[in-house]
């Protein structure tokens, strides 16, 4: 499956699963992968896990993981 990174690169990768059924991986795998998690604006390197929009962040990231597990693979 492709799928683009609408939040910094706008590149296109490429998902494949692996072996183990319900785990994906980037193929291929980037040289410079930590080029990908740079941005100030990526949430998981605040420090400020206390703020409200941090809390909404995390709220809602987790609703979305859990809705595309429940709803993936069907």
């Amino acid at each position: 499956m492709k799928i683009k990174d609408h939040f910094l690169s706008q590149e296109i990768f490429e998902i494949q699963e692996t072996e183990t059924k319900g785990v994906f991986k980037t193929s291929p795998i980037p040289f410079n992968i930590s080029k990908y998690y740079e941005s100030e604006d990526y949430i998981s390197h605040h420090q400020d896990s206390g703020s409200l929009k941090e809390k909404l962040y995390k709220f809602l990231q987790s609703f979305n993981l859990q809705y595309k597990k429940n709803n993936s693979f069907r």
